[in-house]
């Protein structure tokens, strides 16, 4: 069987195969990898965030955005903040952090400078204008 699936501007054409072809006996394809995006984070101030994406490949080719399934660990949690979606400085240095999910796990980096001085000059082009 075949299905072709069309939302909003984009197509899908899969293949639908049984669960023999590098299927786990629930149905789901299996797992090729996880990333993680971006993988080194750079934050200047501490009114900076940076969201993260965590994501799996599928065996089929497919992939999902896992970020709020996912947990993820600092090495340091003086140095920055994992907030449910995005990291948050607090204090400046360099930390590792690791993103695990369903027993696979993907490493980062994150770096904070400046986040003891106070925020970065209000800008009016960069900050003022819409």
């Amino acid at each position: 069987m075949i299905i072709i699936a069309c939302f909003a501007g984009w197509i899908e054409y899969r293949s639908v195969v049984g669960a023999e072809d590098s299927e786990k006996a629930n149905g789901s394809p299996a797992v090729v990898s996880l990333s993680v995006m971006p993988d080194e984070i750079s934050l200047r101030y501490m009114s900076d965030r940076q969201s993260v994406l965590v994501q799996v490949r599928y065996a089929d080719g497919s992939t999902r955005d896992i970020t709020q399934d996912s947990v993820v660990e600092l090495e340091e949690s003086k140095i920055a903040n994992w907030d449910g979606l995005q990291v948050v400085p607090k204090a400046p240095g360099t930390t590792k952090a690791t993103v695990s999910w369903q027993g696979q796990t993907v490493p980062f980096t994150i770096h904070v400078a400046n986040a003891d001085e106070a925020d970065r000059p209000l800008r009016f082009r960069n900050d003022i204008l819409p």
